[in-house]
Order: structure tokens, then C-alpha cells, then sequence
């Protein structure tokens, strides 16, 4: 008989005592430059969207929610959000940061950020080199004894020549760190990619990722806000829905409270190596 992994066996273990084995993973660009700048109107909308994670964080769905543009108002967006694990901005940056974050329930262990090395645009196209865009990562304890790496990344936005370079050279750097750091892991990958054509073929083609628009039926599969995955031999992680929500982060008028909405996937973990279900699209039954 074969003998199992620990690591197979760990999931296996918590899966068979009954341990919750579905969560969601949220990705929202919460549009928090300073008042004025922002294409929002953060001065009143991020205190709404901290009282609306407060709300999903006494839910009984398990979750991971990824920010991007988290820049100006971090205490207000903190302050009713709810959950019990959450990332904190660096005390050190002397610029707005890099405006990632993440709101969980399960504990996230030893966080990375990683700024890009290439930008385009100080006071012009988007501006994006006035802030340390990039990617974190950490590791999420999905299930007792099991870990996944949860990535969420904002790329060099705009729709210049010298933008869409930009990006492609951030799409090398992270292969280049995902390749050498979850090649055998199971990981999922969120955020603000500004893109949504060759440069994800690259992306994926390149590291293994599978886009959740390509298992399931997505309302907007242009979306730029975007939530991908990988598994391993040890750890299959199944999309089940993909939601864009247009109607829960809303102000009392009905007004979105970001100039982006907010994208999820509830995925479910199981044991082993993905099977042919995995890859039959999902048509919404």
C-alpha cells in the first residue's frame, strides 16, 4: 500500500472530522487614494465598506478578502471590518505604500510584499510610479495542518504603449517569483491585473495558474479584477461560483462605493491530485 503524505493525510483528517471545507475569496480595489485624487469618494465610502466586511465577517461562510488601493484610509477601512487576522500597512513607507491588504478568517503567517522593479508614469499615465505597486504573500491556514499561498497583486494601470510594457515586465518578475517560491504549492493569485488578454496567457501559461473564468461561468470574463489558482498533488482547490457583486457594496443611494466592484470565488479543498471534474466547465446549474 502506498503511504501517504502527512500533508495528505492532515487534510484528509480535518476534512473527515467535519472541518469546514468551502471558503470565498474576495478581490476589491477599494479606489482609497487620498480625497480628490481618488476616483471615488473615499472620505465617505471606505467607512461604508468597513462596516460591509464587518457585516460578511459574522457571516458563517469562510473568507479571504484582498484589497487593492488601500492607500489613504487604512484606520477607517480597519476599524469595523471585522475580521480576526489582517495584514497592517509598513510603518516605514514614506509614500502611500503599496495599498495591499487583507482581511481573514483563517491566520496568515509570515506576509512578503514585493514592490515591482519597473513602472511607468509619474504624473502622467495613471501616475503609477508615485506608489510601490507590486504583490504580497502569505500563507492561510485553510484547514487545520493545511496551507495554501494566497498572492494579491495591483499592476501598472493605464492603456499607454510604455503602460503595457510596464506590465509585461511585471508579469516576468512575478513568474519569476512564483515560479521559484509555489511551483509545488497549492496558491491562489488575486487582484488588480489591469490587463485581461495575452499577458494572462503569458501569466498562466507560464506558472500553471488556471483563471476561475475558465472552470466557471463569469457575468464579465474582461474583467481586469481577477482571481486565479493552482493545486498540487496534495491539495485540489475546486472554484464552485464566481460572483461580481453590484448590489451588497453600495452606498444608500445605490452608488458603488469604488470605481471597481468586487469580484469572489468560493472555492472547495478536497485531498489529492485534481480529477477530470475539475476542468468541465461550470454552465450554472
Amino acid at each position: 500500500m502506498k503511504k501517504l503524505p502527512s500533508l495528505e493525510l492532515a487534510l484528509i483528517s480535518a476534512l473527515s472530522m467535519g472541518c469546514q471545507n468551502e471558503f470565498t475569496v474576495m478581490t476589491y480595489n477599494i479606489a482609497a487614494l487620498p480625497q480628490g485624487i481618488s476616483a471615488s469618494n473615499p472620505e465617505k465610502n471606505v467607512p461604508l465598506i468597513s462596516q460591509k466586511l464587518g457585516e460578511l465577517s459574522r457571516n458563517e461562510e469562510k473568507e479571504i478578502v484582498l484589497v487593492q488601493e488601500d492607500f489613504s484610509y487604512h484606520g477607517e477601512l480597519n476599524k469595523n471590518a471585522g475580521y480576526p487576522y489582517k495584514t497592517e500597512p509598513p510603518e516605514h513607507y514614506e509614500s502611500l505604500g503599496d495599498g495591499l491588504n487583507a482581511f481573514s478568517d483563517f491566520e496568515i503567517t509570515d506576509p512578503v510584499r514585493q514592490a515591482w522593479r519597473d513602472c511607468n508614469g509619474y504624473f502622467e499615465d495613471g501616475s503609477d510610479c508615485l506608489t510601490p505597486k507590486g504583490f504580497t504573500i502569505g500563507e492561510y491556514e485553510i484547514v487545520s495542518g493545511v496551507k495554501i499561498e494566497v498572492y494579491n497583486l495591483h499592476m501598472d494601470s493605464g492603456d499607454s504603449p510604455n503602460d503595457e510594457y510596464a506590465r509585461e515586465l511585471q508579469i516576468e518578475q512575478f513568474i519569476e517569483t512564483f515560479n521559484l517560491r509555489s511551483s509545488r504549492k497549492a496558491a491562489i493569485v488575486a487582484g488588480d491585473y489591469n490587463t485581461a488578454g495575452n499577458l494572462l496567457y503569458r501569466l498562466k501559461s507560464a506558472t500553471g495558474l488556471v483563471d476561475s473564468c475558465d472552470v466557471l461561468s463569469c457575468s464579465d470574463p474582461d474583467s481586469i479584477d481577477r482571481i486565479l489558482f493552482k493545486n498540487n498533488e496534495y491539495v485540489t482547490l475546486i472554484p464552485l461560483e464566481h460572483r461580481i457583486d453590484a448590489e451588497f457594496f453600495v452606498d444608500e443611494n445605490g452608488e458603488p462605493l469604488s470605481d471597481h466592484l468586487p469580484v469572489s470565488v468560493k472555492f472547495k479543498v478536497v485531498a489529492g491530485p485534481p480529477g477530470k471534474e475539475l476542468f468541465m466547465k461550470n454552465e450554472g446549474e
